[in-house]
């Protein structure tokens, strides 16, 4: 194995350097979880994706359609190991990614949804003032509080959001 390949292999956490947690997962038994992914999972923003359907309506005709964002998104981090280590040969041998960057991977795994809020495609549709969930979670990812369509940038800090 070259050295960035084994570089790529020490940030992907089955075969791991340091402290891990683990959590249980209905499709994918159990994901590892490196401490920075541990932070993230632990944050108001991410932690409120536990009470927002993947599915939105659907379980009103499929019952059982019933995971919520925050399981979606530990399954995005699953998916995303898998397809890393799938590539790792080439990812080696033409990119060389750096621990920042595997580390910017996983939490874009993580995050592609925190912007949501509860029936986001259902109420998007409705249009201003109501916002995109890309322009929400650009504002949380960059800090700020949740922005409003006068301010789709957000203004508000995270420590306001947290008060």
């Amino acid at each position: 194995m070259s050295d960035e390949s084994q570089a790529i292999s020490a940030l992907l956490p089955d075969e791991p350097d340091g402290p891990l947690t683990t959590i249980r997962d209905s499709l994918y038994d159990r994901i590892a979880l490196r401490p920075a992914e541990v932070a993230i999972l632990g944050t108001p923003e991410f932690l409120r994706l536990d009470g927002i359907k993947q599915l939105g309506f659907v379980a009103r005709v499929w019952p059982g359609a019933k995971h919520s964002r925050f399981e979606h998104s530990l399954g995005v981090l699953a998916l995303t190991r898998r397809a890393l280590r799938a590539l790792r040969p080439a990812l080696a041998a033409t990119l060389r990614p750096t621990p920042a960057d595997l580390d910017a991977i996983a939490a874009a795994a993580l995050l592609h949804d925190i912007g949501h809020y509860p029936f986001s495609h259902a109420i998007e549709e409705l249009g201003p003032p109501v916002l995109r969930h890309e322009e929400v979670g650009r504002a949380i990812v960059e800090g700020a509080r949740w922005p409003t369509s006068s301010n789709a940038t957000g203004g508000w800090t995270r420590a306001a959001w947290r008060t």
